[in-house]
């Protein structure tokens, strides 16, 4: 059992470091596009779905990636920060235009699904 808030909250704190860490800890920067080291980038991706309850990701794994808005979103994040850069392979590419309009969209998203996950019989 979990609480919606202390997830959103969580999640938001996680979302809120990667912005820092794609902001202040860039390498370079090509128009649209910040080189940020890949561990930086991994190890903050992997606390934001660690604070995404189980019952989130059963589901997910139970009707598949697509059932719920919120991992479309998500998806669509690492999507916008994993891009391979041509001169080194311990790096991204992050189109960081992206991230804060997508992480917005996944914290909307990601209260409503949270009250799909778990019916409200089983509260």
């Amino acid at each position: 059992m979990y609480n919606t808030d202390e997830v959103i909250a969580n999640v938001k704190k996680y979302l809120q470091k990667l912005d820092k860490t794609i902001n202040n800890r860039s390498s370079f920067t090509f128009g649209k596009t910040k080189i940020v080291k890949k561990n930086n980038i991994d190890d903050i991706l992997c606390c934001v779905e660690a604070a995404l309850p189980s019952e989130y990701r059963e589901h997910i794994k139970k009707f598949g990636s697509m059932s719920l808005k919120s991992n479309s979103y998500l998806t669509k994040i690492h999507t916008a920060i994993k891009n391979k850069f041509i001169l080194s392979t311990d790096v991204y590419a992050v189109k960081f235009g992206e991230i804060a309009p997508l992480s917005t969209l996944f914290i909307n998203e990601l209260r409503k699904d949270l009250d799909k996950t778990i019916p409200e019989s089983s509260l």
